[in-house]
């Protein structure tokens, strides 16, 4: 888990994938945006 209001290095990975919402996701290099429950299942399935 990364802080981005309190990591800076952590908004520039977010920004770096031109994203400027949180909460972000990323699982295996898939990006889930918001809470999305069947995304999220779905990404970690994919393990």
């Amino acid at each position: 888990m990364k802080d981005v209001d309190e990591d800076p290095a952590a908004f520039a990975e977010l920004v770096a994938l031109g994203l400027m919402t949180i909460p972000v996701t990323v699982i295996d290099h898939r990006i889930v945006r918001g809470f999305d429950e069947k995304a999220l299942r779905e990404a970690i399935g994919n393990l």
